[in-house]
């Protein structure tokens, strides 16, 4: 299960990673870091739990509109945490850490008067349509806008209106730009 303490640990290192990457020295102040981890962890936890609750009444629904036993619905429910604990495990980590780490990459952009910043996809088949915009280049504080015309600060944010289909399972990650093309 993905804590508090893997968001934070993917935060620092986001910006551990774009320390390096721009060679300064830079410590995160810790308030920040946790109000960031704060800020991920309820809308994870929230989201989560709607979507189970989801899944749930559909299953429950079906199987008393079936005039199913209770044992079959119960196969029903095992289904849905069976599917939360395989498939949902991994998508949710990817997700959170990846948003995490490209969370506090930004944060150390922004304070190290970087003024531009660059989408990166993976780059490979599996890069969803309206992710395909490798390369995009905006303003520091400005948002890259996706295909499905979505505004994000970086692959992963959470901090706007982005449907979950933006955002989750997101592979992408963003870079500074010194000046612009």
């Amino acid at each position: 299960i993905i804590s508090k303490n893997h968001i934070r640990e993917a935060l620092l290192s986001g910006a551990g990673l774009a320390s390096s990457e721009l060679g300064i020295d830079f410590n995160l102040i810790e308030p920040n870091v946790l109000r960031a981890v704060d800020a991920r962890v309820g809308f994870f936890a929230v989201k989560v739990n709607e979507a189970t609750a989801e899944l749930l009444a559909d299953e429950l629904k079906e199987g008393l509109t079936n005039g199913e036993t209770i044992d079959q619905i119960a196969k029903r429910i095992d289904k849905v945490f069976d599917y939360s604990e395989k498939f949902r495990s991994i998508r949710t980590a990817r997700t959170e850490v990846i948003g995490a780490n490209n969370a506090g990459q930004l944060q150390v952009y922004a304070e190290a008067g970087i003024e531009f910043k660059q989408w990166i996809t993976a780059r490979d088949e599996k890069v969803r349509l309206s992710h395909q915009i490798d390369g995009q280049t905006v303003g520091i504080t400005e948002d890259f806008t996706t295909n499905l015309g979505n505004h994000l600060q970086y692959p992963g944010d959470r901090t706007g209106s982005a449907p979950p289909d933006d955002l989750i399972n997101c592979r992408c990650s963003l870079i500074a730009v010194r000046t612009k093309e």
